[in-house]
């Protein structure tokens, strides 16, 4: 598929994070629980919901978090990816703003505090669940931040994005790249770096433009590469407007290969852009600020493991069939033919491995 050989040109360092947590098969049984326990998913689906491999992608972005941690990453991406799944691909829901931001409203109530409504949805009910674990783990302050975050995605991403769709619009590529920062739920994410462990406390860095150009630059090769991989998934089947490829295709008036060569382009020079401001931020703060390399170590692994996650998983159709059968839920990394395995420098641990800034992740953040 074209898909695949886009990732050979996309120029994320072959040095970035890629050994995944291995804790992440624990974690995946955890959040599969979870949600058969809500009403998210009915044991009917529960293969579909193994052949999207959310935790495997947690277990890449998140190296070090402790089991504890790790699963509450894990099921705040899942709960995006079960938010995102009704916006983008159910028509009653995605193509209705008025209800999709009705819905959005009580999610969003409930994570900054809010009561249960009456007669709640599974995923509300998810929300108020893991609000409560993050509260236990997190300052105020922190869940303030990661609330409003919540809120951009919501409104400045999502809810542009089913306009787009009702409206059957294809928006201007300057639009879309503020649109995907957003609906991609990236900055979330970014958040979570902080969640997993009681070392990550960034203080006065927090406020530095430099990083927030670094979170930038992530959510967008997060957000764009997402869109190469999805564009079949998306676009073919789903036609749904909200995709860089066919961004680029209507805008520029282009064919999808030369669609692919310009998107891969664009997120290369966002990862050339993101190593300028990691060294300018660097050089400032010094090599020696433990919780910044923890953070900018997290955000690297992001980048990195969103591509090796999308590789490796069904949820947009890029596994080879030929691959032997999953263990676990799980496509194992070292079933992995060793050309492929070599191409996407892929590496395997045998243990949890060392916290790269030399903190002890186990202990619980006051």
């Amino acid at each position: 598929m074209i898909e695949r050989l886009a990732v050979a040109d996309l120029a994320i360092p072959a040095s970035w994070p890629s050994t995944p947590n291995p804790y992440g098969d624990a974690c995946h049984c955890a959040t599969r629980r979870i949600a058969l326990d809500l009403g998210l998913i009915t044991h009917g689906q529960v293969r579909d919901f193994d052949r999207g491999q959310f935790a495997l992608l947690s277990a890449y972005a998140y190296p070090y978090a402790t089991p504890e941690r790790l699963n509450l990453c894990n099921d705040w991406h899942s709960w995006l990816f079960f938010f995102d799944d009704q916006a983008d691909e159910q028509i009653q829901i995605g193509k209705q703003p008025t209800l999709l931001r009705r819905y959005m409203e009580a999610c969003l109530d409930l994570l900054r505090g809010g009561s249960a409504r009456p007669n709640p949805t599974p995923l509300e009910r998810y929300t108020l669940d893991i609000r409560n674990r993050m509260c236990r783990l997190m300052s105020a302050s922190w869940m303030q931040r990661f609330a409003d975050d919540v809120e951009d995605y919501l409104y400045k991403g999502t809810l542009e994005a089913a306009r787009n769709w009702t409206d059957d619009r294809v928006p201007d590529l300057a639009s879309y790249l503020v649109q995907r920062r957003y609906d991609s739920a990236v900055y979330t994410c970014q958040d979570l770096i902080e969640l997993t462990g009681p070392a990550l406390e960034l203080g006065s860095v927090l406020g530095d433009p430099a990083l927030q150009t670094l979170r930038d630059c992530c959510a967008d090769v997060v957000g764009l590469s997402n869109d190469i991989f999805s564009y079949q998934k998306e676009v073919v089947v789903h036609r749904n407007p909200n995709n860089l490829l066919q961004v680029l295709m209507v805008n520029h008036r282009i064919d999808l290969d030369e669609a692919i060569h310009s998107g891969v382009a664009l997120i290369n020079a966002k990862v050339g852009q993101f190593i300028a401001s990691e060294q300018d931020i660097l050089s400032r703060y010094g090599h020696g600020n433990a919780a910044l390399q923890a953070y900018l170590h997290g955000l690297k692994a992001w980048m990195r493991g969103n591509v090796l996650w999308s590789y490796q998983t069904g949820r947009y159709g890029l596994v080879d069939e030929q691959l032997p059968p999953r263990c676990g839920g799980y496509l194992p990394y070292s079933l992995l033919p060793a050309n492929k395995v070599s191409a996407l420098g892929l590496t395997f641990a045998s243990g949890h491995g060392r916290n790269p800034i030399g903190a002890d992740m186990s202990a619980t953040r006051p």
